[in-house]
């Protein structure tokens, strides 16, 4: 029986002991599913479980232990976002070759407020889904069918674009952790996993995602893409706007202008004159204090 199948049964027993709390009586029969209702009730009601369980543990309060401790997290997460769990400005990718795991995460993500643009088990239709949408966190199995490497796969696709990782997997060993680290992910959670570290480790990451720049007088909001100064706003072509946004996501970091070329033309060619005419228009808009333009490392936002 999986986790989630033996989450649901031990709530269904903590349900018949239930007290009132706060004036509502646990129910005795609503949506309580026998354990051999529970295969197919996990695959289509999931989003109804992230809904309900704020309420199922409320009734638990007086339980006490994990579960009350996870409803905490749940709301302090979500009053640090300040959206109500709500995420849908975030896209989330997925690369899974396990059906069904895919479609347990899909499925609670996305009845949790998320934005899941895709699932997908291999590089070609990953590099699809993610050209097509720009996913801004990508959730990647490690060992993937046909000795594919969820590891490589991302590198890959950090060449296109910028995003935050999430690995999942069953592996723990040192050499693998070696390798995924050297990725740089945001998060690395082990399967069997439990939803409430996957949801802290998403919403942290979105948390990073929406995280304002300041810089002396600068401010730039990443999700209204609006930078100021002075608390006047900067005007930027789309282009500058794209290479400013590209660079504010590896904060601190450069950004090779191989990668630049990907994010911004795709597999258009361009000239050198085009490259460095938008380097110069955007380095005459922002002040040398924050912008940095190396022909051998690339451009980037300094701290």
């Amino acid at each position: 029986m999986t986790d989630v199948a033996q989450k649901i049964l031990n709530r269904r027993l903590a349900f018949s002991k239930a007290p009132v709390v706060c004036g509502w009586h646990a129910p005795a029969a609503v949506f309580l599913p026998t354990e051999a209702q529970c295969g197919a009730w996990i695959a289509s009601s999931l989003s109804l479980l992230a809904m309900t369980e704020e309420r199922v543990l409320r009734a638990m309060t007086e339980k006490g232990g994990t579960a009350t401790r996870s409803l905490i997290m749940s709301n302090r997460l979500d009053h640090l976002l300040g959206s109500g769990g709500k995420m849908n400005l975030v896209k989330i990718l997925i690369i899974e070759d396990e059906s069904l795991i895919a479609l347990q995460l899909k499925t609670f993500l996305s009845g949790r407020g998320f934005h899941v643009v895709g699932c997908c088990a291999n590089f070609p239709d990953a590099y699809q889904l993610f050209t097509n949408t720009s996913p801004d966190i990508i959730i990647a199995d490690i060992k993937l069918a046909e000795n594919e490497s969820g590891i490589d796969i991302v590198n890959e696709l950090k060449l296109w674009g910028s995003f935050e990782v999430l690995f999942l997997t069953s592996y723990s060993d040192q050499m693998t952790l070696k390798k995924a680290f050297a990725a740089k992910p945001f998060s690395y959670l082990t399967k069997p996993f439990k939803e409430i570290d996957l949801y802290t480790a998403v919403t942290l990451c979105t948390a990073k995602l929406r995280e304002s720049y300041h810089h002396d007088y600068w401010h730039y909001d990443p999700t209204t893409k609006v930078l100021k100064y002075r608390n006047s706003v900067v005007a930027l072509t789309k282009q500058e706007q794209m290479l400013f946004h590209l660079c504010y996501r590896n904060l601190g970091r450069f950004v090779a202008m191989e990668v630049v070329e990907n994010v911004l033309w795709r597999e258009t060619c361009v000239t050198d004159s085009t490259r460095r005419g938008l380097i110069h228009r955007l380095k005459k808009k922002l002040s040398t204090d924050i912008f940095e333009y190396s022909s051998t490392h690339g451009c980037r936002l300094i701290l």
